[in-house]
């Protein structure tokens, strides 16, 4: 684990989306059995997350499609995710995906709008192009 890591709240929102969102993750409960979370990725996580007032992207297939199109890879981006993937014990291709697209999201809100905001209009953009083929 990385010290002095400081997570914005988007970060933290995919950080804690990858520790829930992981479909062999088991929550140890204090008192009691363990809860599996089973089915849940993610991209429901961010969801689930950003439903309870949580700031950040979900990064589903809409939204990872459009910016693998629209941005250039980010070696800043790529080193984040690397910290962040270290931070929760996850360092397979999909935790890494989501969380690079989730940064990135957050990289590219325009200022003044929320990344929740930004990621329903570019979630729209996303489902409405992706049934056109255009």
């Amino acid at each position: 684990m990385r010290r002095g890591l400081r997570l914005s709240d988007p970060e933290i929102t995919v950080a804690v989306a990858a520790c829930i969102g992981n479909p062999n993750a088991v929550l140890k409960r204090k008192f009691g059995d363990d809860v599996k979370v089973p089915g849940m990725r993610i991209p429901l996580a961010c969801e689930f997350l950003r439903n309870l007032g949580w700031a950040g992207f979900e990064p589903d297939r809409h939204v990872m499609d459009l910016f693998s199109r629209w941005f250039p890879e980010d070696e800043t981006l790529k080193q984040r995710t690397k910290h962040i993937g270290e931070l929760v014990g996850r360092k397979d291709r999909e935790t890494t995906g989501f969380v690079y697209a989730c940064l990135l999201g957050e990289r590219f809100t325009p200022a003044g709008m929320s990344v929740t905001q930004a990621d329903q209009i570019v979630w729209l953009y996303g489902s409405l192009t992706s049934k056109s083929k255009r």
